[in-house]
């Protein structure tokens, strides 16, 4: 096991689906690829971060599902 958080969209209250999330999260600049977690989650693994990465994918995040 890894530690890693995840992250659960509740895709009808935010008008997005996760894959739509993943898909603008890969497009985007910077590219950021995360994992799916079941039916509406994401896998952020620490392990694979360089310090402040954290926050630029929080802030991708944020950008993508509040511009619905």
């Amino acid at each position: 096991p890894m530690p890693r958080a995840e992250i659960i969209f509740d895709e009808e209250a935010l008008g997005i689906t996760r894959d739509e999330v993943l898909t603008q999260l890969r497009e985007g600049d910077p590219p950021i690829a995360l994992a799916a977690a079941g039916p509406g989650g994401v896998f952020v693994n620490p392990q694979t971060l360089e310090p402040g990465q954290e926050r630029i994918i929080a802030r991708r995040i944020k950008e993508i599902v509040f511009q619905q």
